[in-house]
Protein backbone atom coordinates (compact mmCIF):
# COMPACT_ATOMS: atom_id res chain seq x y z
CA UNK A 1 0.00 0.00 0.00
CA UNK A 2 2.86 2.40 0.60
CA UNK A 3 3.15 4.97 3.32
CA UNK A 4 0.38 6.39 5.46
CA UNK A 5 0.71 9.73 3.68
CA UNK A 6 0.22 8.11 0.27
CA UNK A 7 -2.86 6.31 1.60
CA UNK A 8 -4.27 9.54 3.06
CA UNK A 9 -3.67 11.34 -0.24
CA UNK A 10 -5.43 8.58 -2.17
CA UNK A 11 -8.46 8.66 0.14
CA UNK A 12 -8.52 12.47 -0.10
CA UNK A 13 -8.44 12.39 -3.91
CA UNK A 14 -11.15 9.71 -4.13
CA UNK A 15 -13.35 11.62 -1.68
CA UNK A 16 -12.92 14.84 -3.66
CA UNK A 17 -14.16 13.07 -6.79
CA UNK A 18 -17.41 12.52 -4.89
CA UNK A 19 -17.55 16.14 -3.72
CA UNK A 20 -16.39 15.34 -0.18
CA UNK A 21 -13.57 16.80 1.90
CA UNK A 22 -11.46 14.68 4.24
CA UNK A 23 -10.73 16.29 7.61
CA UNK A 24 -8.75 14.97 10.58
CA UNK A 25 -10.44 15.17 13.98
CA UNK A 26 -8.12 16.67 16.56
CA UNK A 27 -10.33 15.83 19.54
CA UNK A 28 -11.55 12.54 20.92
CA UNK A 29 -12.70 10.39 19.33
CA UNK A 30 -9.71 10.89 17.05
CA UNK A 31 -9.90 9.86 13.45
CA UNK A 32 -11.18 11.40 10.27
CA UNK A 33 -14.47 12.64 8.86
CA UNK A 34 -15.86 13.31 5.43
CA UNK A 35 -17.64 16.62 4.94
CA UNK A 36 -20.05 17.69 2.21
CA UNK A 37 -19.97 21.15 0.65
CA UNK A 38 -22.86 22.06 2.99
CA UNK A 39 -20.92 21.06 6.11
CA UNK A 40 -22.75 17.77 6.72
CA UNK A 41 -20.71 14.78 7.92
CA UNK A 42 -21.93 11.63 6.13
CA UNK A 43 -19.18 9.43 7.60
CA UNK A 44 -16.47 9.46 10.24
CA UNK A 45 -14.01 6.94 11.60
CA UNK A 46 -10.62 5.56 10.75
CA UNK A 47 -8.99 6.30 7.44
CA UNK A 48 -9.56 2.68 6.43
CA UNK A 49 -13.28 2.93 7.23
CA UNK A 50 -13.58 6.11 5.19
CA UNK A 51 -11.69 4.52 2.31
CA UNK A 52 -14.30 1.74 2.33
CA UNK A 53 -17.14 4.28 2.54
CA UNK A 54 -15.80 6.24 -0.43
CA UNK A 55 -15.38 3.04 -2.45
CA UNK A 56 -18.98 2.00 -1.67
CA UNK A 57 -20.31 5.41 -2.67
CA UNK A 58 -18.31 5.32 -5.90
CA UNK A 59 -19.56 1.80 -6.69
CA UNK A 60 -23.16 2.85 -5.98
CA UNK A 61 -22.82 5.87 -8.25
CA UNK A 62 -21.44 3.69 -11.06
CA UNK A 63 -24.18 1.07 -10.70
CA UNK A 64 -26.85 3.80 -10.60
CA UNK A 65 -25.46 5.23 -13.82
CA UNK A 66 -25.68 1.86 -15.58
CA UNK A 67 -29.13 0.96 -14.26
CA UNK A 68 -30.81 3.91 -15.97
Amino acid sequence: MGTFEEFRQRVTANAERLGLTLRRRNRAPYGFELITEHGDIPASGTLEELDNYVAEQRDNAVSDRYSR
